[in-house]
């Protein structure tokens, strides 16, 4: 059966087209975008906050993510994390804890160093600088953040964005 929303003259728009729409409309009702999922993918997008040049810049790459393990819990139930990102030059490991109107973090980076943070989250910055031993904290009020780490000895290094 042939659903009369599809045009086949082509008249007005392609069926492809129409059908995208239609399938469209269908998810809206279904299945509809999470709140503040958009605000993230745009923020996700928008670079100019950032201020990263990527070429001067590595991005660390997921090693470990305790999300992962808690196959039982829905992913908006869960509120305390453990990230690690590794790198060429580092490695840095993120506890974050979400409460209810901002995030804890609380994190090392190694090798150790006085090395300076900064927390990128929904258009604001929050910096830190390690400790000796690399071990930094800090609190946001976003639940998503990408962190910077501009080390000792001179390079930069961006981890993938954080959602908690």
């Amino acid at each position: 059966m042939v659903d009369d929303r599809l045009d086949r003259d082509h008249t007005t728009a392609p069926a492809g087209d129409r059908l995208l729409t239609i399938l469209a409309e269908v998810l809206d009702v279904a299945e509809p975008v999470p709140g503040g999922l958009v605000d993230a993918a745009v923020a996700h997008f928008d670079r100019r906050d950032l201020d990263v040049d990527l070429l001067d810049v590595e991005l660390l790459a997921l090693l470990a993510d305790s999300a992962d393990a808690a196959v039982a819990v829905r992913a908006d139930e869960l509120r305390w994390r453990l990230v690690v990102f590794e790198g060429r030059e580092c490695t840095v490991e993120v506890e974050v804890d979400a409460q209810r109107d901002h995030v804890e973090v609380i994190g090392c980076v190694s090798p150790a160093g006085r090395h300076t943070l900064r927390a990128d989250h929904g258009g604001a910055t929050t910096s830190a600088v390690c400790d000796d031993d690399g071990r930094f904290r800090l609190s946001v009020p976003a639940r998503t953040l990408r962190l910077r780490v501009d080390l000792v000895g001179g390079g930069s290094v961006v981890t993938p964005e954080i959602r908690c």
